[in-house]
C-alpha cells in the first residue's frame, strides 16, 4: 500500500516546495556566498543504466531547490525506479529530502534522509526502507578542502544487483576525503571509506588523484588516478573483489560551442594491477542553454572492467529539464 501512494506524496512535496518558495530565497549551488545566483532550481528527467550482466535500472524524477534565511537550502527529489535482472522485476518509489547550510565562507553542513518502497511485479517481496546521510565540509587551511560524509542506504544502487535488493542488504558507509590546491594549475586529491553490510561484510577503499590544468577557462585537464577495493568477504550476490587496485590517465575537456551550446568530455585508458587487466571509461555531457531560464542537460557514460567479469560493461544515459526562474 505504502509503495502505491509513495510517488503521489513524492510529487505533492516536491511541487510544494517549488511553488511556496519565498520570494526573498536565495538558491545557487552548494557555495558559500549564494549572492547573485537563483532563487529556485528545478529539475525533471530521466536515467537508465545496464551492464552485461543484465541489470538494468531505469528511473524518473523531479528534483527542486532552493534557498531561505540566505544561508539555509532545501532540497527535495521524488524517484520512480525499475529493476529488472534474470526475468525478475523490481519496482521503487521514493522520495529525499537534504537540508543544508554555509557557515561563513569555510564550512558546509548538509543531513538528508529519504523514504522508498520496493516491491516486485509478482506480488511476492514488499519493503519500505529508510535512508539518512549527513556531510560536513570546511577549509582547515586557505587552499585545502575536508570533507567528512556519512551515509546510510539501500546497497542496490551501488552493487547493481538484484541479489543485493532480494537479500535487502543496507550499507553504512563512511567517507573522508580532502582536496588540496597547490597551485594555478596543480592539485591532489584523496579519498577513504569504509563501509558496514547488513549480510556481515565490509569494505574499505582508498583512491587519490594528481591533476594538471592545461587551461582553467574553458577547462582542460589531465589527471592521474589510483583506486584500491577490498571487501572482507566474497559473496555471490554483487562484485567484491580483495584487494583490486586500479590506474588511470584521466583527459577532460570543457569546451563551449557557440552561444548556446557546450559540452564536457572525460575519458579515461586504465589499468589494474592487480588483476593484470585493462580497464577504461568515458563521459560526456552535453549542455544546451537558449535562455537563463532553461536548459537541457544529456549525460552518457560507457565503462569496461575485465577484472570483474572478461566480457563486463555498462553504460549509463540520462536527460534533464533544468528551470531556473
Amino acid at each position: 500500500m505504502l509503495s502505491r501512494i509513495l510517488p503521489i506524496i513524492s510529487l505533492v512535496l516536491a511541487l510544494t516546495v517549488s511553488v511556496f518558495a519565498p520570494p526573498n530565497a536565495t538558491a545557487g549551488e552548494e557555495s558559500a556566498d549564494p549572492e547573485g545566483t537563483s532563487k529556485l532550481r528545478f529539475k525533471t528527467g530521466v536515467y537508465q543504466f545496464r551492464d552485461s550482466e543484465d541489470f538494468d535500472q531505469r528511473y524518473g524524477h523531479i528534483w527542486t531547490e532552493f534557498f531561505f534565511a540566505k544561508k539555509f537550502f532545501l532540497r527535495a527529489n521524488a524517484t520512480r525506479s525499475i529493476f529488472t535482472q534474470d526475468s525478475s522485476e523490481f519496482g521503487a518509489n521514493g522520495v529525499d529530502f537534504e537540508l543544508g547550510t554555509t557557515f561563513g565562507a569555510a564550512t558546509d553542513l548538509i543531513i538528508g534522509a529519504g523514504l522508498t518502497g520496493y516491491d516486485s511485479t509478482r506480488g511476492k517481496f514488499s519493503k519500505t526502507d529508510f535512508s539518512y546521510q549527513g556531510s560536513i565540509a570546511f577549509k582547515p587551511i586557505g587552499t585545502g578542502h575536508l570533507t567528512l560524509a556519512y551515509d546510510h542506504e539501500k546497497f542496490v544502487n551501488a552493487a547493481k544487483s538484484l541479489g543485493a535488493l532480494r537479500e535487502l542488504i543496507n550499507s553504512d558507509e563512511f567517507r573522508p576525503s580532502y582536496y588540496q590546491w597547490i597551485s594555478e594549475r596543480w592539485s591532489v586529491w584523496a579519498g577513504f571509506a569504509y563501509g558496514m553490510y547488513s549480510d556481515d561484510n565490509s569494505k574499505m577503499s582508498l583512491n587519490g588523484s594528481v591533476t594538471f590544468l592545461f587551461r582553467p577557462e574553458p577547462s582542460f585537464g589531465l589527471s592521474y588516478a589510483f583506486g584500491y577495493t577490498t571487501y572482507e568477504k566474497r559473496s555471490e550476490l554483487y562484485w567484491d573483489p580483495e584487494g583490486y587496485q586500479s590506474h588511470n590517465l584521466i583527459l577532460w575537456l570543457q569546451q563551449p560551442l557557440g552561444k548556446y551550446f557546450s559540452f564536457e568530455f572525460r575519458g579515461s585508458p586504465g589499468y589494474s594491477t592487480s588483476e593484470n587487466e585493462p580497464n577504461a571509461w568515458a563521459d560526456l555531457l552535453l549542455d544546451i542553454h537558449p535562455s537563463s531560464l532553461f536548459s537541457i542537460q544529456v549525460k552518457g557514460h560507457v565503462m569496461g572492467n575485465p577484472a570483474r567479469d572478461r566480457n563486463y560493461s555498462a553504460s549509463e544515459v540520462s536527460a534533464d529539464l533544468i528551470w531556473t526562474p
